[in-house]
């Protein structure tokens, strides 16, 4: 096995392998090591690698990627989603941001370093996939200065959200020249040597894990399992319970793995579900108390779930969803690394979010989806994939344990039998993206809008190079009437503009669209409003409203429950703060302002969120917003992200239309994002450390609105409304 201290032939320095050997340790595992000799990494050639969670693929994009920047050219690094782009930021940066490499990080709304990255100020820029796409429009030749493109998640191709995004900007990297070296990182498809051709890269598939997993399933108290790496079936022994119910021989089983200082994942199906075992595994274990963790949540923003949090981590135990926000979730994830928390039970989402390894990862084989048609909740199994990439988070390396184990719980023997054959047995599903998918319109306009095609010719020609066409190669006829079938909805909108000699270009409307990453569909209906809105002032309220009824608005989740929907809460609220405005509303608004019968859910919906949005920048504490709503912390941020990339797109949208308000827009999208007013966001805008928006509050209300009055003002003054260390912040800002 290869040192990484003789990687010095590649000429890379003693520093950077230095950082490298803290990091992974002396040796390079086999799929690094081959990446290096027989793929010749360092050489600028493309190279897919397929092969399980944990074989050590993500080091060799960042080997990958630090040679390049190294070398004094720039690289791109892509993922599926913004919790992992953020994760690989704040590690690219801690490792490398003192050696003097600038890492940036973007995503749709998370705005702040796309100037430095359109002007090809950085070294390594982390991106969300549908964020490189969107970047292009406004600089079509950003791939033009970048070296290496390291794509994580390659897999993700195949799905239906994070897919078509993806193969639009690996389709613009095809079309690139010079094309930039691609480096993609799957975990194992089968499909893999299809999407290597499709990109012009070699393979280099691996399956085996260099630390052995056994997935199986437990019935009683005997683990039937199959090893990974050998496929050799065997059986073990856990902890023995006189009962056949899940819920207890869960319990029981973690209990046993936990006296013998293993960590454990249990991915259940439901938020609700995570906690209630949480707490209950918190008081059944006996665990001393996470006390480093629990030191760590105390100053954060009072929520809903932070006592049950609190309650949970007494007992070394923690639960991680959605509902918990970004804070809270990054004190379970770091004390669960530290190894203070021991068990963390989960819904699937942190699968894909965060790297967390296990000892053992228990799962449930069903999760909840939305029914297409109804919009209701509906429990499905997990896919072969899904339970696949579960899987991969036990025996990851580093662990002291030699192997890892996967393991799902059956009732009976029936359903031992069916698990078994479903996933321990079961085979990936393949994908293949089809003419015509969600967001196929938007994808058109969006190559138009960034000038690489300029007639229906050069569009088809462009969607016949996507992994589509190439599946298709010489049957596109479906391909290229969806591309025709586009391009004239397109004209409809006003979106884009088609000449008598054929030749076509984005308008500026739809130049927005696609650089601010909004529907087609979306733009048209805003440009709609913002036309007849003339010059009346829209309020907050009514643009929230707005842009909740939008088709990216309603890709938003807000829970409503009947209760909420019939009880006409919300419409209530709505009606009161009319009479207190006085003012007039657009049409959207005044709809359900006027309707007697009762308003659609989805009306309601958009009502709530923009209530919640209002109290939310005018400063409404978290913990009297979820009480007042109905929903948790962490989804009324979700919400909050969404709607600021929303209103910020608005702004550009309502400029193009000659609305005399639009810079108000850029405004209110910043209150958005921080959940402060207008006088607050100086304050807000500088992040100072431990200062939240109460503390701004505060201090505006005293008259300190800047940095600069924070400065100068006495720290006995400031004593006053913050604590030691966050003066102590405001010194080093």
């Amino acid at each position: 096995m290869r040192r990484i201290r003789d990687l010095r032939k590649y000429g890379l320095p003693d520093t950077l392998l230095q950082i490298w050997e803290q990091q992974q340790g002396q040796f390079l595992l086999p799929v690094q090591e081959a990446a290096v000799q027989r793929y010749d990494l360092f050489e600028g050639r493309s190279l897919v690698i397929s092969s399980p969670t944990s074989s050590g693929k993500t080091f060799v994009g960042e080997m990958a990627a630090m040679r390049a920047t190294f070398a004094g050219k720039r690289v791109l690094y892509l993922t599926p989603l913004r919790a992992l782009a953020e994760e690989k930021f704040h590690t690219f940066s801690a490792r490398y941001g003192t050696y003097g490499v600038k890492v940036v990080v973007a995503s749709r709304d998370r705005r702040e370093f796309d100037r430095d990255i359109e002007h090809g100020d950085f070294h390594l820029a982390v991106l969300v996939y549908e964020k490189l796409a969107q970047l292009l429009v406004r600089q079509p030749h950003l791939l033009h200065t970048v070296a290496l493109v390291v794509v994580d998640e390659l897999q993700m191709l195949g799905d239906p959200d994070r897919g078509p995004g993806l193969e639009l900007s690996l389709t613009k990297l095809l079309n690139s020249s010079p094309r930039p070296q691609l480096l993609g990182l799957s975990a194992v498809l089968r499909e893999a040597q299809q999407v290597a051709d499709w990109l012009e890269a070699d393979l280099l598939f691996q399956e085996e894990r260099p630390v052995e997993l056994y997935r199986g399933v437990l019935l009683g108290d005997r683990f039937r399992y199959r090893t990974y790496n050998t496929g050799e079936e065997g059986e073990e022994r856990l902890a023995t319970v006189d009962t056949d119910e899940p819920q207890k021989m869960l319990f029981a089983n973690v209990g046993h793995l936990v006296k013998n200082d293993e960590q454990i994942l249990i991915f259940l199906k439901g938020k609700r579900d995570t906690v209630q075992c949480a707490l209950g595994l918190a008081e059944s274990l006996g665990l001393p108390p996470a006390r480093d963790a629990l030191a760590a949540l105390e100053p954060l923003e009072e929520t809903a779930l932070k006592a049950q949090l609190q309650t949970a981590f007494r007992g070394a135990v923690a639960f991680h969803h959605a509902d918990l926000t970004p804070e809270e979730r990054n004190v379970v994830e770091t004390h669960y690394r530290n190894g203070a928390l021991r068990v963390i039970a989960c819904t699937t989402t942190l699968a894909f979010g965060v790297n967390l390894p296990a000892s053992t990862v228990f799962l449930e084989a069903v999760k909840w989806d939305t029914d297409p048609r109804s919009g209701a909740a509906i429990e499905v199994p997990l896919t072969w994939a899904e339970y696949e990439n579960i899987s991969g988070r036990a025996g990851r390396l580093g662990l002291r344990e030699t192997f890892g184990r996967s393991i799902v719980i059956a009732a009976n023997q029936f359903q031992a039998d069916l698990l078994w054959r479903a996933y321990v047995m079961g085979e990936q599903e393949q994908f293949t993206p089809a003419p015509g998918q969600s967001g196929f319109l938007d994808r058109v306009l969006n190559v138009v809008a960034s000038k690489l095609c300029a007639s229906k010719e050069e569009v088809q020609a462009f969607f016949a190079l996507t992994y589509l066409g190439f599946q298709q190669r010489k049957k596109t006829e479906g391909l290229l009437a969806e591309v025709h079938k586009a391009l004239e909805a397109l004209v409809r909108g006003q979106l884009i503009t088609l000449s008598e000699d054929g030749r076509i270009a984005a308008t500026t409307l739809g130049e927005v669209a696609a650089r601010k990453g909004i529907r087609a569909v979306t733009a048209v209906k805003l440009a709609r409003f913002f036309d007849s809105a003339h010059d009346r002032e829209v309020p907050e309220l009514e643009l929230f409203y707005l842009l909740s009824l939008t088709e990216d608005g309603k890709r938003m989740y807000l829970p409503l429950s009947n209760a909420e929907h019939r009880s006409r809460v919300y419409e209530s609220k709505l009606n009161e703060w009319a009479q207190d405005k006085g003012t007039t509303t657009g049409e959207e608004l005044g709809h359900v302002l006027n309707a007697r019968m009762l308003p659609t859910a989805q009306d309601v919906r958009s009502a709530k969120l923009a209530l919640l949005l209002l109290a939310w920048i005018n400063g409404g504490p978290l913990s009297e917003l979820e009480t007042q709503y109905q929903c948790y912390a962490g989804m009324i941020k979700t919400q909050t992200e969404e709607v600021s990339w929303l209103v910020d797109a608005a702004a550009e949208v309502a400029e193009v239309m000659g609305w005399p308000g639009a810079r108000r827009l850029g405004e209110i999208a910043e209150c958005v994002q921080f959940g402060i007013d207008a006088p607050g966001l100086a304050l807000a805008r500088a992040q100072l450390p431990g200062i939240g928006r109460d503390e701004i509050r505060a201090l505006v209300a005293a008259g300190f609105d800047s940095v600069a009055a924070l400065r100068e003002a006495s720290p006995e003054v400031l004593s006053r409304y913050l604590s030691p260390s966050q003066l102590a912040g405001i010194r080093l800002a």
